[in-house]
Formats: structure tokens, C-alpha cells, sequence
């Protein structure tokens, strides 16, 4: 059986990948290679340029090694992968519910709707269709109806860690946080069984105990329990010292600048690509006024990733401290034509600092919206 969910933004999405055996070809097979999905790809390619092989075994292949890319957001590659395979199994559920999931990154709702259907109407309870169908429900907000599904699949399987884990989100944008708390120690307590799938963050396998760790402790800092949030954090590290674990310690926990600094340097020595932790340390660096050290690592995270907005927009600010103005308002439009995000996230200072005053944004940037912007990079007070 193969795990899925869908994955997105924001912070991110998720996606899904349980174990396939493909007993007859040990060489290609999905068990034990969630976290090395890379190797997998020259065993199945090998495999698949046997003409000799059977139609079953080639339909196999093909979706093991379209997991694998992916895995590895090899997105085009998994496609045409799971086009093939379909040619020659076109009822399997793990491949119609992988398929949606890409349908589902890529924006195409219709196609994905239509694979869930096709999957339900072949096998109603198989688990991971029914996380598909919760994750889809919650993300349209329906959370009543996304319980549901994600109470039946661990009713079908009491080892389904994405199914506790998305309960429990559902559960506290319901402020059921005692039900919510159930579902975050029991993900914490299945996620340790073996051949568990893949928790993807920053566009990276990450060990989904660790996340479900993560997870119950942003829970209990929002219960008030910030002592054992802390543990949970502290465990999170210990079993993997990971870019991941490190920067959600620094994020919420309380502790002294040079252990958040720390924390920091090591996720970039670990995950030297990683702009989260680099823009996460510029954002340490500037609440700390160490401006000139923010603005070397800011420019970091934007050589990087030139459309980083957030690192864009931070360092906007760095330039208005120092009263460089244009410089400011180039990188701020530029933060906005990034991230759509961050105008929206922008309009409540510039209407607190009286220089906006309507209650509609603009869908471009007009010479208002420009006047407005300009004006906030010169006043320190906007924020």
C-alpha cells in the first residue's frame, strides 16, 4: 500500500509514500527506500528495458519508480510514469490516488476529483483515498466532513499517522483541542512503526516522527503548556538534528540568543541551500538590531532564491533603517511581486500608518498603491 496527501506552500504541503513491494524484482522496491528514493530509479529503469518482462511486473515498476521520482518532486517524470502504468493497470487505487496528487499540485481540481471518484468507486476503504478525501475536505474547509474520513481510515488502519495527524488539524481550527491532543499523541506514538511514510517540508524528506513531535508541541504551546511543548522539541532535535527540527526550536521555544544562533548556524552548515533557516537567522539578526549582519545574510538568501519574498521584504526593511530608500521600495515591489502574500500581510500597516485608506486591494500596482509603499519604506514606524 502506498501513502498520499497532497503537498503545497505555503509552508508548505505534504506528500505521502507508503511501502509497494514488488516481490518478484527485489532490486525495485519501495520498502525501506522512503528516505533514498534516488536509488531507486536505476534498478526500475533497468528492469523496465527487460522486454521480456511481464505486463503485471512492468505496470509494477513503472509505479514504484514513479513514486520515486515523486518523492524527489520529479513531478513531469512521476506523471509519465503513472500515464504508462495506467495503460496496464488502470484500476489500481495506490496509482489513481498518486495521480490525483499531482493533478492536485498542479491545479487541476476537475482531474483530480475524477481520479478520487474512479478510486472510490473501486475501493471505498482503502486508507489512503480516504486521507485523500479528508485533505481535500479540510483544505476547503469543511472540517466536520474531513473528520469523518479521517476517522475511517484509522478505524481501517490504527497505524495511519497523516490520517491522526490531519484529524488533529481539523480538530483545532474546531477548538476541540483535548480531541485534537488524542490525535497528536497518537501520531507521536505510530509514527515510531516501521516503514511509515514521508513528512515533506522545505521540498525534503523529513522523518515523520520528528513532525508528529513537532506537531503535539506547537499543540501544547497553544494549550498553555509551554514546559512540555518544550520536551517535544527537545526530542525532535535528539532523534534528528535536522535543518527542520532545528529552526521550529528556534521559532518556539524561549532560549537565550546564542542558543537560537546556535541552532541556526548548524541547520545551514546542514542544509547549507536551506532559506528558511538563512532568512530565519536574518530575522534573529534584525530583532536583535544587528542590521549590517542581517543585510549579509539576507543578501544569502537571495542569491539563492531570488524570489524569496519574505528575505526580499526583510531586507527592504535593513535598507530603510539605513535610509536607503529606493533601495528599500525596489526590493519591497519586488517582496510583492514574489510572494502575493506579502501585500496582503502589508496592508494593515499602511492603513495603521494612514497611508491607505481603502478597505479594497488593488489586483496590480497602481501609482497609489506605489505612493502608499514608497511612503511606509521611508516611515520606520510602518511595520
Amino acid at each position: 500500500m502506498m501513502r498520499w496527501t497532497s503537498y503545497g506552500a505555503a509552508l508548505l504541503g505534504f506528500l505521502i509514500c507508503h511501502p509497494l513491494a514488488l516481490a518478484a524484482e527485489p532490486d525495485c522496491v519501495w520498502k525501506g527506500m522512503r528516505q533514498r528514493p534516488a536509488e531507486l530509479i536505476s534498478p526500475c529503469t533497468a528492469i523496465l528495458a527487460n522486454e521480456n518482462i511481464s505486463r503485471e511486473a512492468r505496470g509494477k515498476a513503472l509505479l514504484i519508480r514513479g513514486i520515486a521520482y515523486h518523492n524527489l518532486l520529479q513531478l513531469d517524470s512521476a506523471m509519465q510514469d503513472y500515464m504508462a502504468a495506467m495503460e496496464i493497470m488502470p484500476d489500481n487505487v495506490d496509482l489513481l490516488v498518486s495521480r490525483a496528487n499531482i493533478y492536485q499540485r498542479n491545479g487541476r481540481w476537475d482531474l483530480r476529483d475524477a481520479d478520487l471518484a474512479k478510486a472510490a468507486a473501486i475501493n471505498p476503504d482503502h486508507v489512503d483515498l480516504l486521507i485523500a478525501l479528508g485533505d481535500v475536505a479540510r483544505r476547503g474547509g469543511d472540517d466536520h466532513h474531513a473528520v469523518k474520513f479521517f476517522s475511517r481510515a484509522i478505524k481501517n488502519d490504527s497505524k495511519a499517522t497523516f490520517a491522526y495527524l490531519f484529524r488533529k488539524r481539523a480538530f483545532v481550527r474546531m477548538n476541540e483541542l483535548p480531541k485534537a491532543l488524542t490525535d497528536a499523541d497518537a501520531a507521536v506514538r505510530v509514527s515510531q512503526e516501521p516503514d511509515q511514510p514521508n513528512y515533506f517540508e522545505d521540498d525534503v524528506a523529513r522523518d515523520i516522527h520528528v513532525a508528529a513531535l513537532i506537531e503535539r508541541a506547537q499543540l501544547l504551546d497553544k494549550m498553555g503548556e509551554p514546559e512540555r511543548a518544550a520536551r517535544d522539541y527537545e526530542a525532535a532535535v535528539a532523534k534528528d538534528r535536522s535543518a527542520f527540527a532545528l529552526i521550529k526550536r528556534v521559532q518556539d521555544v524561549k532560549r537565550p540568543l546564542a542558543s537560537d544562533l546556535a541552532d541556526l548556524q548548524e541547520a545551514i552548515r546542514r542544509e547549507p541551500e536551506n532559506t528558511k533557516a538563512i532568512y530565519t537567522l536574518g530575522l534573529t539578526l534584525m530583532i536583535e538590531e544587528l542590521f549590517d549582519a542581517a543585510l549579509i545574510v539576507f543578501n544569502r538568501a537571495i542569491d539563492i532564491n531570488p524570489n524569496h519574498g519574505y528575505s526580499l521584504r526583510m531586507r527592504a526593511r535593513v535598507h530603510r533603517q539605513a535610509g536607503r530608500t529606493e533601495e528599500a521600495l525596489r526590493d519591497f515591489l519586488r517582496a510583492i511581486n514574489s510572494d502575493e502574500r506579502i501585500l496582503k500581510e502589508s496592508m494593515p500597516a499602511l492603513r495603521a500608518a494612514g497611508y491607505w485608506h481603502s478597505k479594497e486591494i488593488p489586483n496590480w500596482l497602481t501609482p497609489e498603491l506605489e505612493d502608499a509603499l514608497r511612503a511606509c519604506m521611508i516611515d520606520t514606524s510602518c511595520n
